[in-house]
């Protein structure tokens, strides 16, 4: 499971978030046509390499990867919302997945503007560290 893979788990198991936004509206990348459907809320994930990786003596990885939220609501209110649950469950997160894990996901940007005709746009911006197991 890569660290997309383990963000899609995390977001699947938090009934706060999965209430909001359904697991098959939580998307990666440019598949946001596939849900841009005027049913509802969704989010896209992005994920941005950030800098080299580094070696470490216990033959692990470490590197720093951009995780961007885009979640996309009918309403401010809702937007918000969902914005709230997406920062309680990822902010400060530390989590295992296939190959690696978190070792901290920190809040760096976050903005929100009108999206119309669908309603409003909020973006949250996370600075991922991460070990990835080289064995």
């Amino acid at each position: 499971m890569s660290l997309e893979r383990g963000i899609h788990q995390r977001w699947k198991e938090n009934y706060l978030l999965t209430r909001r936004v359904p697991n098959q509206r939580f998307i990666t990348g440019r598949a946001a046509h596939l849900v841009r459907d005027g049913n509802g809320s969704w989010v896209v994930l992005k994920l941005i390499p950030e800098h080299e990786n580094t070696r470490t003596s216990s033959s692990g990885i470490l590197g720093s990867v951009l995780c961007e939220f885009e979640i996309h609501a009918p309403s401010l209110d809702e937007a918000q919302a969902i914005g709230t649950e997406t920062l309680r469950c990822f902010h400060r997160a530390d989590f295992p997945f296939q190959g690696g894990r978190t070792m901290d996901m920190k809040l760096v940007k976050q903005s929100g503007e009108s999206d119309e005709p669908h309603g409003w746009k909020q973006s949250m911006c996370f600075r991922v560290r991460i070990e990835i197991d080289d064995a």
